[in-house]
């Protein structure tokens, strides 16, 4: 029997203790209009016992080892298709033509196609306005809203286990910063803000700091992270916290 034909793009949906959050996933996914996707799922806790739908194009896959860039490597290693796209659980698209128009973008002269990313109940975007391919750095994108070419990770390897929070920056710092992208200046995803970036700011902070510290070509920033944003961050959380947001 001949294998299946590999689809055109893999979404890779890791879950951990949130059944209800990767059911609303998985709906978002199977709502697009585009249909030539797999949908691989690493799953933990309780999103184990959730009550899946029957759809061939999900795949479940497990982890080699406990953390989320084990989790994100077994997707990006049971990946068949051309592109690669990281779909959180609790993430949805923004609507039901958002995977088809990044596709629509995906061609033989870029390694990514970036676009924007809603953050829920904070009313703002990642990043904050459309990049400018061949002016700006794609350092910050976010990687939901983000086809990533199958064969970077081939050639520039899979998500650091030993990075906690920031692994996405850790592993977009290892790219060539002159590698060609496309940038849709339109809403993709939609993702819950509560991470572990969000709330322990003080940590997932000096990791970025270590992480931009490593590489000459974004060194440049640790000052802006230490005397400014992480100042920011710091008030914005306790803020939030007084406020009951």
């Amino acid at each position: 029997m001949n294998a299946p034909a590999a689809p055109t793009v893999s979404i890779v949906t890791i879950s951990k203790d949130d059944p209800e959050g990767l059911l609303r996933s998985l709906a978002s996914a199977r709502a697009q209009q585009f249909a030539d996707y797999e949908h691989l799922l690493v799953l933990a806790g309780r999103s184990r016992d959730a009550a899946l739908p029957a759809d061939p194009r999900l795949r479940r896959v497990d982890a080699a080892a406990p953390g989320i860039s084990q989790a994100l490597n077994a997707g990006v290693q049971a990946a068949r298709g051309t592109w690669v796209q990281f779909l959180n659980g609790g993430d949805t698209y923004a609507d039901a033509g958002s995977l088809g128009a990044m596709v629509e973008r995906a061609d033989a002269r870029v390694a990514m196609v970036c676009a924007f990313a809603r953050v829920l109940q904070r009313d703002f975007t990642i990043p904050r306005r459309a990049l400018r391919p061949g002016r700006d750095g794609f350092l910050y994108i976010s990687h939901q809203a983000t086809l990533f070419r199958r064969a970077l990770f081939d050639a520039h390897g899979l998500f650091e286990p030993g990075v906690r929070i920031h692994m996405d920056l850790e592993w977009l710092a290892r790219l060539p910063q002159d590698l060609p992208y496309a940038f849709l200046a339109r809403e993709t995803i939609h993702f819950d803000p509560h991470g572990v970036s969000a709330t322990q700011v003080v940590e997932a902070s000096m990791e970025e700091v270590r992480i931009l510290w490593r590489r000459p070509a974004t060194r440049a920033r640790v000052p802006l992270v230490l005397l400014l944003l992480l100042p920011f961050r710091v008030l914005r959380r306790e803020l939030r916290k007084w406020s009951g947001s």
